[in-house]
């Protein structure tokens, strides 16, 4: 069983990583599930930490966090994701 996760690259792949999506797909083949590819963060942003596991493992995003503080102030350049990590 693994997880991995933070490629930093957006899932589908846009015009600008194309190759490198193919190359990630490549490298994880089909024994990874990558359970946040096309999903948009609470800010209406398409994720871009994607999370991949093996068997049995599953992963259940719930919801994102803004990258702003209740504030307004830029916490981090990546939402937040809470989820659960489960075996099939």
């Amino acid at each position: 069983m693994c997880v991995l996760g933070d490629f930093n690259q957006r899932i589908p792949a846009t015009t600008w990583n194309a190759g490198y999506i193919q190359y990630l797909n490549n490298a994880l083949g089909p024994d990874y599930a990558i359970h946040t590819a096309g999903v948009a963060d609470i800010d209406g942003q398409q994720l871009i930490d994607h999370i991949a596991t093996t068997r049995p493992l599953r992963f259940s995003l719930e919801r994102t966090l803004s990258r702003n503080a209740a504030a307004g102030q830029k916490v981090s350049d990546h939402p937040a994701l809470v989820g659960k990590l489960t075996v099939d």
